[in-house]
C-alpha cells in the first residue's frame, strides 16, 4: 500500500532535484528552532499537543539544528543538536535529554562528546530504548581519518547518563558518515554508513553490534549486495525490530530507473544476519528516493520516498 500526502494538507513549497546530500546528514534537511510533543488536536481526535518548544533549553543559539534527530521511548526524550558550539568549538554537537513528569516535560540532562573537537557533529543522529541512548558523531576524525565517524553508547545509572562505549567501523574510510543513521534493539545497535567503500564498487554498510557482558562487539557487517546498484547508499536509513533489520538504499536503481530506491532486510539466525529480501515499489520512480526512511514493526514495514512524484513535483510518498 502506498500513502500520499492528502490535498487538503498540501502546501506550496521550493522544489529541489535529488541530491544525496539532502539525505545523507540530517542537519542539513530542515532549520529547526524548536520541538513538539504531540500526544489529539488537528491531526484528529486521537492526539493533542502536550507541549511545545518545551526542549529548547536555555542555552538555544542561532543555526544550532535543534531537534534535527529525536527519539522517544517511554518517559524521556533525546533531541540531537549536531551544530551546537561547545566552549568555542564549533559544530561540536549535544544531545538534550528530557523527562516526562507530572507537569509535563523537563530538562533532565545534556550529552556531550569527547570535549576538544570541532566539527564532530554529535548528535547528527540518535536512538533511544530503555536506559541505552546511540548518538552519533558523523563528522568525528578519530585516529586522523576525515569524517571517519563515531556513535557514541550512554547507559543511564543512579547517577544519570554516563558514556559506556564508543562504536567504530572496523574498515574506516574518510567521509564514509558512519552513523549517519542509528538504531536499537534487543541487545543490538546498527549503524548506517551510507559512502562506505566496500567490494565491488557498491557504496554503503551497516553495522550491527552486539551488547554481551563484556560491553559492545562488532556481530556484522553487511555491505550493499549484489543486487544494489552502485552509490545506492545503502544504509542511509535503518530500523530494528526484534531479530529483523531494515536498511535503506535510497538512490538504488531498480529496473534501471535512476533513484528509484528500495531497501534489504535482514534477518538473524544461528548463522549468522541473512538476507530476507529486497524491498522495491510496485511502480518505481526516478528519483523517488524510497528508502531514504524506514520504519519496521513486526511483520510490517514502511519505506518513505520523499521525492516521489504522485501529486506534485516531489510530493512525496510512503509505501507500506
Amino acid at each position: 500500500m502506498e500513502f500520499v500526502c492528502p490535498s487538503a494538507m498540501e502546501a506550496d513549497v521550493p522544489k529541489r532535484g535529488a541530491s544525496p546530500s539532502r539525505f545523507l546528514l540530517a542537519a542539513f534537511l530542515s532549520v529547526l528552532a524548536g520541538i513538539a510533543v504531540a500526544g489529539p488536536g488537528p491531526i484528529g481526535p486521537a492526539w493533542k499537543l502536550t507541549g511545545d518548544r518545551s526542549a529548547l533549553g536555555r542555552d538555544g543559539a542561532t543555526e544550532d539544528y535543534f531537534g534535527t534527530r529525536f527519539a522517544v521511548d517511554g518517559d524521556f526524550l533525546i533531541a540531537g543538536i549536531p551544530d551546537d558550539d561547545i566552549a568555542g568549538y564549533y559544530d561540536h554537537g549535544s544531545v538534550y535529554v528530557f523527562e516526562r513528569v507530572a507537569g509535563g516535560w523537563r530538562a533532565y540532562d545534556k550529552l556531550l562528546g569527547p570535549p576538544g573537537s570541532e566539527g564532530t557533529w554529535f548528535g547528527a543522529a540518535v536512538a533511544l530504548r530503555g536506559d541505552v541512548a546511540l548518538v552519533s558523531a558523523t563528522g568525528d576524525a578519530a585516529g586522523g581519518i576525515a569524517n571517519r565517524g563515531a556513535v557514541h553508547v550512554f547507559e543511564r545509572g543512579p547517577s544519570g547518563w554516563q558514556l559506556f562505549a564508543t562504536l567504530h567501523a572496523d574498515n574506516p574510510t574518510p567521509s564514509a558518515i558512519f552513523g549517519n543513521s542509528v538504531a536499537l534493539g534487543d541487545g543490538f545497535a546498527a549503524v548506517g554508513a551510507p559512502l562506505a567503500s566496500n567490494p565491488g564498487g557498491r557504496s554503503g554498510s551497516v553495522y550491527v553490534f552486539r551488547r554481551s557482558a563484556g560491553g559492545w562487539g562488532l556481530d556484522a557487517r553487511l555491505d550493499a549486495p549484489p543486487e544494489a546498484s552502485d552509490q545506492s547508499f545503502f544504509g542511509s536509513a535503518i530500523a530494528l525490530s526484534g531479530t529483523t533489520l531494515l536498511a535503506g538504499a535510497p538512490f538504488d536503481r531498480v529496473g534501471g530507473i535512476n533513484a528509484s530506491g528500495s531497501a534489504f532486510a535482514y534477518r538473524l539466525t544461528a548463522a549468522g544476519w541473512v538476507s530476507d529480501g529486497r524491498l522495491v515499489s510496485s511502480a518505481p520512480r526516478e528519483d523517488a528516493l524510497l528508502g531514504a526512511s524506514v520504519a519496521i514493526d513486526g511483520d510490517t514495514a514502511a519505506l518513505g520516498a520523499p521525492e516521489a512524484n504522485d501529486l506534485d513535483e516531489a510530493a512525496g510518498s510512503v509505501v507500506v
